[in-house]
């Protein structure tokens, strides 16, 4: 990502996962020590609207949920 002016980043896409700081562990969304709410509210006032992830947790269909139960998709 690049930044500019220190309010818009030029990132349009993301591979995402939580982790519990000790390692990579590819954690859902419910699970780590990543605020993943924050994470997302930074990404939506920070990036380009047509911004697009990759899951890579372990548990895909967790993560889904959680992007689901947060208006994501």
């Amino acid at each position: 990502c690049h930044i500019y002016h220190q309010q818009e980043l030029n990132c349009y896409h993301f591979h995402l996962h939580n982790n519990d700081g000790t390692g990579d562990s590819h954690g859902d969304f419910y699970q780590g020590s990543m605020d993943m709410n924050s994470i997302f509210e930074s990404i939506e006032k920070h990036c380009h609207s047509n911004v697009t992830f990759t899951i890579e947790a372990r548990e895909c269909a967790s993560c889904a949920k959680w992007l689901k139960e947060k208006g994501y998709i």
